[in-house]
């Protein structure tokens, strides 16, 4: 194997076996089915996160929840590396590994975002995938193993990805400056309309017609 990828799509369970990316790709079918071009607003958000996440992996030698801290080096191996390439940390030596997993526009960063689905990972780095699983003679010390952090990460990137396919969708209407009204957060509601919580009750918005966001009505929270 050539390379090591994850996918998101809106199919479910279509290449999204971490837990994050399946719940994400369940909530993305739903919003899909609801909003034209969510993965056009929504994919590319993703891939900040992406690459993040797994940059805190090679700086923690490894922090995830599945595998934990990355198996030590064997001593012949470890002596090779030091002389070879001395005082570079676990999974870094020539560092075209790191940075194909975390600088887009590195040489053999693989990232594509094609209609409904987004592959993120690696081309030309034969080894990735080794790293990933292991070996019957190396222990796996994966890049994808993610925490807490990457599902809000995840989470507030796809938000803002619905919010800004919202604003596209309706040509301007909502396109709210700063996503602010009197202070409060401007929220997207099911069927479209934008609100904030005031009082604890929803407050509809609209522009007026000299273009300026305004209360439109007040409805249940």
């Amino acid at each position: 194997m050539s390379a090591i990828v994850l996918s998101v799509e809106y199919q479910v369970g279509g290449g999204a076996s971490e837990p994050t990316l399946t719940r994400l790709t369940t909530a993305l079918e739903r919003a899909g089915a609801e909003l034209a071009d969510v993965g056009k607003h929504v994919l590319p958000k993703l891939l900040p996160v992406l690459e993040v996440e797994t940059a805190k992996q090679f700086d923690a030698e490894g922090a995830g929840p599945q595998a934990g801290s990355w198996a030590p080096l064997s001593v012949s191996y470890s002596a090779w590396k030091e002389a070879h390439y001395p005082g570079q940390p676990k999974l870094v030596a020539t560092g075209a590994l790191r940075a194909a997993l975390t600088d887009s526009s590195a040489s053999g960063a693989l990232r594509d975002v094609s209609g409904d689905s987004l592959t993120f990972g690696t081309t030309g780095v034969p080894y990735a995938s080794l790293h990933q699983t292991g070996t019957g003679r190396m222990p796996s010390r994966p890049p994808f193993d993610f925490g807490p952090d990457f599902e809000k990460g995840m989470q507030s990137a796809a938000a803002a990805g619905v919010r800004e396919a919202v604003r596209a969708g309706s040509d301007g209407l909502l396109d709210f400056e700063g996503d602010e009204f009197e202070g409060q957060q401007v929220m997207t509601g099911r069927a479209g309309g934008r609100f904030v919580v005031q009082g604890g009750s929803r407050v509809y918005l609209k522009r007026d017609k000299s273009g300026s966001v305004v209360k439109r009505k007040v409805g249940r929270r």
